[in-house]
This record gives structure tokens, sequence and C-alpha cells, in this order.
């Protein structure tokens, strides 16, 4: 197997017209190599010099032995269909989410009501009266009570933000300013990790906290 300088896509680019054969068409690679790596005086002549710096960054070498075909997408060049498989699937997004609400050591119950309030699927007030049903929102465990929506009161409300502030100084977590429960959800999973029982703790508690919120509000 035989490669050519000007058939490989370092030199020829995206456009082939617009780079021209210097001397011999059919001049191979190695022609071009000495023990050390590319002739780079030789490459001056053919190609121009920002083609030999992208070369120079490649750090080609030569191997004895004969040419072999590499696939770049494993660590030792070997072709596998499961890597393959990996380059030609479609990948969906990474979900937060579904990779922190499901744990075997939680209860349900409190995965459930955190599933629940994504979907708006929890009784509060403002979601009550987004179905066409009359009736006046007040919050009922708030210092300074404001209309009760899910947000405020797992996240905007008064004792929502004095247990999301005590958890995260407890877990030396330094908080942004954030509105939205989703938002917090989401935040303090990034911030997580599930390879120690510490970081596993950590992602877990936003589930506990929620859970406690919610039970605040039923019992309120």
């Amino acid at each position: 197997m035989a490669l050519h300088i000007f058939g490989d896509s370092a030199v020829r680019g995206k456009n082939k017209s617009e780079n021209l054969v210097v001397g011999d068409a059919k001049l191979k690679v190695n022609e071009v190599m000495e023990d050390t790596g590319p002739n780079y005086e030789l490459l001056r002549e053919l190609v121009p010099e920002e083609v030999v710096e992208k070369i120079r960054r490649f750090g080609l070498r030569v191997c004895q032995g004969e040419d072999l075909c590499v696939w770049k997408h494993t660590v030792d060049g070997e072709f596998t269909t499961k890597s393959a498989w990996e380059v030609i699937r479609k990948h969906g997004l990474n979900c937060t989410w579904r990779r922190w609400l499901w744990q075997d050591f939680v209860p349900k119950k409190m995965s459930f009501i955190c599933w629940r309030a994504r979907r708006k699927a929890i009784p509060v007030d403002d979601i009550i009266r987004s179905i066409r049903i009359p009736i006046v929102s007040k919050c009922s465990y708030c210092l300074h009570p404001q209309v009760e929506t899910l947000n405020h009161i797992l996240c905007e409300g008064d004792g929502a933000k004095q247990v999301w502030k005590f958890f995260a100084e407890a877990c030396q977590l330094q908080l942004p300013h954030i509105r939205k429960w989703e938002g917090m959800m989401s935040f303090w999973w990034e911030h997580s990790m599930r390879s120690s029982q510490v970081g596993w703790t950590h992602g877990v508690l936003p589930i506990i906290i929620l859970w406690a919120l919610w039970k605040a509000r039923c019992l309120a």
C-alpha cells in the first residue's frame, strides 16, 4: 500500500481544486521522510508553509515494516464493530435527571415527588388555577405569603431558601442566584459525583430536600 503525499488530507485540504501538484504527482510519503522525521526542506519546496506546520504538529515518524491501515477510533488502531457503531450511531442527550433521580437506596416516594413536580402534576394553587378552577391562592408557610406556585414552594419561598442555603453550606457548595427549582436541582447534580459515598450523598440530597419541602407544605 502506497500513500501519496498529494493524496493526504493534510496536504490536499478541503478544496481539491485549490491545491496544485508540484513535481511528481505520485510522490510517496516515505520519499519525503528521514530516520528522524519529515524532510522539511524538501516539503517547503512542495507545499505551502502552513501545510508544513500542520505536518510538523502531526509528529510523523518512520517505522520499520509494511504499511498498515490504522483505525483512528480505537486506542490500539484495530477495527472493531463496536467502535464503528459508536461512530455512526446517533447519541442521545446526557440526561442528568435520569442518572440521579431513580436511586436504589432512595425511597421511591421521594423520587416520585420530584418526577411529578417536573411534569407539573402536583396540586399547587397555580396549577389548579391553570385548569380553570377559581381559587384564592396564598402560601401558608412563608413569613411573607405570596401566590402559591411550584417554584415558590420548592425554591423561592422563605422556607425553601433557608433549607437550600443550610444544606449548601453543609456541603461547601456556593449557590448562585437561582430562581427555578429545576435549575437548583441541575446545578446541585452537576457538582456531585457518584464515584464516592460523599459525592453520592450530595447527589441524593436534592431529592430528599424536595420531598421534605413538599411534605412541609402539605402539613402547613
